[in-house]
């Protein structure tokens, strides 16, 4: 999470040019983004990590966190199905009037132009481990605005991830289709046995 906080922010040259500091979170505000389609009615991050500031007041705070959360399941087109499970964050107290949310964005060079959102979730190689069932398919991610719900509500923005996973169908084909085509074709040869 990055926020601009003008409280936080300094001249580098009366500073011995200290560009950035790192500062308990637990000094500093928060926002207060949390899962609402969490499973397990946890809120917590799990552990609050140092926010590093910026000499321009952009504060960077990326907490280590486990997010659980269900997802509806359709199995209409079982062992060939695919799923999406969505993850909304929203804030907790704060309204679109007060916070702003966004997706991360990518910026120039020179840190004076947005060059893109980024609208997909950002998955770290070195820490996903393949699943044998289900492989991740689409990631995308979008902000969300509802115009009829006020800006005082702080219903009225999201951010809402969407993991579409696929389910490797392998398994149920070799264990249960071909079982079951290869009996039902068996059955099919009793009818050309002689009746003794």
């Amino acid at each position: 999470q990055t926020w601009i906080d003008f409280r936080l922010a300094w001249n580098e040259t009366e500073f011995d040019g200290i560009g950035e500091l790192r500062l308990p979170s637990k000094m500093l505000w928060l926002p207060e983004i949390v899962l609402e389609n969490n499973n397990d009615a946890q809120f917590e991050v799990a552990y609050y990590s140092n926010v590093v500031v910026y000499s321009n007041g952009l504060c960077y705070w990326l907490p280590p966190a486990i997010f659980r959360s269900s997802c509806s399941i359709n199995v209409n087109y079982f062992p060939f199905d695919w799923q999406n499970c969505t993850l909304k964050f929203v804030s907790l107290t704060y309204n679109a009037k007060e916070i702003k949310m966004n997706l991360k964005e990518e910026w120039s060079e020179d840190g004076n132009t947005v060059l893109w959102f980024v609208e997909w979730i950002i998955i770290d190689p070195a820490s996903f481990t393949e699943n044998g069932e289900w492989e991740i398919r689409h990631r995308p991610a979008k902000k969300n605005t509802y115009e009829h719900i006020p800006m005082e509500s702080n219903k009225h923005q999201d951010i809402t991830f969407y993991l579409i996973i696929k389910r490797k169908p392998l398994f149920y084909i070799v264990n249960i289709i071909i079982p079951c085509v290869l009996i039902s074709f068996l059955a099919s040869l009793v009818y050309y046995l002689p009746a003794d």
